[in-house]
């Protein structure tokens, strides 16, 4: 009765044990605990020295899944003890670990009797399916003298097992409204989940999410934390961080050291941004177990390198995250426009780079982007430009993009009015008008971003028509855009360029971006690279998160945006606190005005 007693204090409070507790004192159960609520490295930390347990090897397991080379010797050095405990095991690690085992030492065929000797329901219909799926079943036929009734019953689990999942989805699809969410359908989701008699958190959050309600979004939160709730936090963390920015920024410190006891490297970077400085937030990414700058420092071996070796050793730079950020930080490519330097950059910029740094070698690398299922293990080693044992012996230093910021010092990233990347040609507007390129929305159709950042393209027709008297033309750079949106600029007088490949031509692009006196819309590509080429960039900073993001923290009340160059933020003169969504993007319109028509007036005194 007390070790039960003992249990649940240790499981109800968890967080603080591990917190007041000694580091010397090792506890399987306080491990199993923290591990199972997401504290992996946390329960790493206590879990008994020397003892070899399906608890830690799935510890193991998430803390190397970033290093191919940990993976491999985790499961070679255990297989046996896999195999035997196999039905311990997540579906996650089973995968990875029958993936790994074939293609490095290989299975014998005792080795996939047991396995499915061992193996129990799902579990066994799952190792049946990927031996098959891994063409093991060639090497049994080989082993077991060509008996098809073996291989037959294999292949017909197989097929039992996609049938299954197929059924599984379809019943789903028919009873979930998060696909609504899923797809922005948010006025469906609406009115469906008005029919949902007992809404579960996740539901409910969206609803107060979609509906603007926010203080509900928050007492949920304080709930959660007052109950000590954290993997609830943790699995909904993204609607309270948006909710705290909506209707009590001021607090905002207070929500990070709230949550820090999650250890989310993603608020530890939005607290570098908000309330430090960008050389603090890319600390933070630099030093994330799982990024790719770890992985490159466990795989490679390579040393971090100084300023001074930046100067005179054979460096490869990685490109990270997407276009865009690839393009603001090449600003910081000037301080290192020397011959021994490598850097991997998106195929459709290669020639813009190269004719903008002449004296970098840039190797042109296809990035991939998660959402493929692969392995983190996988997804960075695809997006490297070579093996890291040619890596190892081409180059002195390895590092990303984000690091070099840390190398080179807060100065390196300073935004100016520099224009930094030269188009291959130039056409300079000569048309005595003024031009200015309009984006409304992201490419990406996620619920976050359609609902924080969207910009509405009546609004902004709106806007154009208040310089119908005057030369102005507007020109559409939304891409890919929707038929609904083509009609609806074409019937306003906003000019498409359809001779212009705006998602695969950048060298034709950027020709186009140089006729313009300025762009207006979010955070996205063709902004950010209108930006580099030295066009003037009016960021519609139209919700709280984004403006305290690219301001110069929480205190600030300039419109200069801190990352980007010839770029100001576009924000209400009265603030954010208790508007909606609409009176905000009201408000940053009629901001917008005042800043395009000074704009205006310096350009018509230059014509």
């Amino acid at each position: 009765m007390l070790k039960k007693v003992i249990k649940r204090k240790i499981r109800d409070n968890k967080l603080f044990f591990h917190k007041n507790l000694p580091r010397s004192i090792k506890l399987n159960y306080l491990a199993k605990v923290l591990f199972n609520d997401g504290f992996t490295e946390f329960s790493h930390q206590r879990l008994p020295h020397g003892k070899v347990s399906p608890l830690s090897l799935d510890i193991q397991y998430k803390l190397y899944m970033v290093s191919e080379k940990n993976i491999k010797a985790l499961f070679i050095d255990n297989k046996e003890f896999i195999i035997d405990k196999i039905n311990r095991f997540s579906i996650a690690l089973i995968i990875d670990f029958i993936k790994t085992i074939h293609v490095t030492i290989g299975f014998s065929k005792n080795d996939l009797d047991l396995l499915l000797c061992k193996s129990k329901k799902k579990k066994k219909s799952l190792i049946t399916a990927y031996i098959i799926l891994f063409e093991l079943d060639n090497e049994i036929e080989k082993e077991k003298n060509n008996d098809n009734k073996y291989i037959n019953r294999l292949k017909d689990v197989f097929f039992e097992v996609n049938f299954n999942i197929e059924n599984t989805i379809d019943k789903d699809k028919n009873i979930s409204i998060n696909e609504f969410w899923i797809t922005c359908e948010f006025d469906r989701f609406i009115s469906e989940y008005s029919k949902i008699e007992n809404p579960n958190l996740r539901e409910n959050l969206q609803y107060y999410f979609v509906t603007e309600n926010h203080h509900k979004v928050i007492n949920i939160y304080n709930n959660l934390l007052r109950n000590k709730e954290y993997k609830s936090i943790q699995l909904n963390h993204t609607f309270f961080f948006y909710s705290y920015m909506s209707i009590c920024p001021e607090r905002i410190a207070d929500f990070f050291n709230e949550i820090s006891v999650l250890n989310m490297i993603k608020y530890e970077i939005f607290s570098g941004y908000i309330l430090n400085s960008i050389n603090d937030a890319e600390e933070c990414r630099r030093r994330y177990v799982y990024g790719l700058q770890s992985y490159l420092d466990i795989e490679s071996g390579l040393n971090y390198p100084t300023k001074d070796e930046l100067a005179r050793k054979k460096v490869l730079i990685i490109s990270e995250s997407g276009v865009g950020d690839e393009v603001r930080w090449a600003k910081l490519y000037s301080r290192v426009n020397n011959t021994n330097i490598t850097i991997t950059c998106e195929p459709r910029l290669y020639e813009l780079l190269k004719n903008s740094f002449s004296n970098i070698n840039f190797l042109s690398v296809k990035r991939c982007f998660r959402g493929d299922g692969s392995l983190l293990r996988d997804f960075h080693r695809k997006n490297l430009p070579m093996p890291i044992s040619q890596i190892k012996n081409d180059f002195d230093h390895v590092i990303t993009t984000g690091s070099l910021i840390n190398v080179l010092g807060e100065d390196s990233i300073k935004a100016s009015n520099e224009a930094y990347i030269k188009p291959i040609s130039e056409e300079l507007n000569n048309m005595n008008e003024i031009r200015i390129g309009i984006i409304w929305s992201s490419g990406l159709k996620e619920p976050f971003r359609q609902l924080r950042y969207l910009l509405s393209l009546e609004d902004i027709i709106d806007f154009k028509n208040i310089y119908s008297d005057r030369n102005v033309k507007f020109i559409a750079l939304q891409s890919p855009i929707s038929e609904n949106d083509k009609q609806l600029c074409e019937d306003n007088g906003i000019i498409i360029p359809y001779d212009v490949d705006l998602y695969n031509d950048f060298v034709s692009t950027a020709t186009l971006l140089k006729t313009l006196n300025c762009v207006v819309g979010m955070s996205s590509f063709i902004t950010e690279f209108a930006a580099s080429l030295g066009i003037r960039f009016f960021h519609m900073a139209n919700s709280p998160e984004v403006y305290y993001m690219r301001s110069s923290g929480l205190k600030s009340e300039e419109c200069k945006d801190v990352l980007s160059n010839n770029t100001l933020l576009v924000i209400p003169d009265d603030g954010f606190k208790n508007k909606t969504s609409k009176d905000i993007n009201f408000a940053c319109f009629r901001k917008l005005k005042t800043m395009v028509d000074n704009m205006i007036e310096v350009e018509y005194d230059k014509l």
